[in-house]
């Protein structure tokens, strides 16, 4: 195992502030929504989307409307059991119906800053009223839903933003914590293509070993996408001084980064996100953020800083 301040040149981190927030989105496709009964009332819900923050949270479609209007309605719920919730959280939320064409923008809301408190599955309306699910009741108007219907799907992102209530009180300096909105997520399909990417494994023309790893434990790349995220990544390939690593079937070698954060590295120069599995746990934090400095994924950087 590498040590995390031997991961890091020049005692680049010595501590990590605690955990104040967690960021996470997911993507929901409802397939075959031509079959789904479109009456007013009938509701869809979606399997858990995001663990964040020590609860689940997905979301809840009616097709044909929440009341007689017919327009399609979306709401986000807590899917936890209420035993498992014990702290009180503050949550920010968009959801966007995902367009699936270029030449149409797709329809993303945001929704006002909730509280889910400990032993419920409620959220607090800013208002004052308790509520087991918030959203809207007419997302689109049913004269523009076949807009938005591809191969017979349908497709949603959610993106949240969660805080526990301590991070939200005033700190020791007497400061308060800044709470930032969340952003439509105009990129969401993007990122999700690009994760897929990666997954398939399709049309990679580069390898990474981290450390300890054979040849057939390297990990599959994209050239092009690695040297969009890291300006090392871009010298190693593109520059033109024959560096070793631009020639084909070639790998690129990180003797100092262990294969579970070489696959937590990845998976963030592909998606833009830090998983969950990096946040709750500091050392593998540390190591991640080590990685981050030494190819200068800058954008990444500062989300750990």
């Amino acid at each position: 195992t590498i040590k995390c301040r031997e991961a890091m040149a020049d005692k680049i981190v010595t501590s990590f502030k605690p955990k104040q927030h967690w960021q996470a989105k997911a993507t929901w496709q409802v397939d075959g929504f031509s079959w789904i009964s479109q009456q007013p009332g009938q509701k869809y819900s979606s399997p858990p989307l995001i663990r964040v923050g020590g609860a689940e949270y997905g979301l809840q479609l009616y097709p044909g409307g929440s009341s007689k209007n017919g327009d399609i309605a979306i709401y986000l719920a807590c899917l936890s059991n209420r035993a498992q919730l014990q702290d009180e959280y503050k949550i920010a939320a968009s959801i966007t119906l995902v367009s699936p064409s270029v030449y149409l923008e797709s329809s993303s809301r945001t929704l006002p800053q909730l509280t889910l408190k400990g032993g419920s599955r409620r959220f607090m309306h800013p208002e004052g009223q308790e509520i087991e699910s918030l959203g809207w009741e007419s997302f689109v108007g049913k004269d523009r839903t076949g807009e938005f219907v591809r191969d017979d799907s349908l497709t949603w992102e959610v993106s949240l933003t969660v805080w526990s209530a301590a991070a939200m009180e005033a700190n020791h300096t007497g400061q308060e914590v800044s709470v930032p909105r969340v952003a439509n997520l105009s990129q969401g399909q993007l990122s999700a293509d690009l994760h897929a990417l990666l997954e398939g494994k399709k049309h990679s023309d580069i390898r990474l070993r981290p450390a300890g790893g054979t040849s057939d434990e390297s990990l599959p790349a994209h050239r092009l996408v690695l040297a969009a995220r890291s300006p090392v990544f871009e010298q190693m390939f593109f520059s033109g001084t024959g560096m070793k690593e631009s020639a084909p079937e070639s790998e690129v070698e990180m003797p100092d980064v262990d294969p579970d954060t070489a696959k937590l590295f990845l998976y963030a120069l592909y998606t833009d996100e830090i998983q969950e599995e990096a946040w709750s746990d500091d050392e593998v934090l540390c190591h991640l953020y080590a990685a981050f400095h030494k190819y200068q994924v800058k954008v990444l950087l500062t989300r750990i800083e």
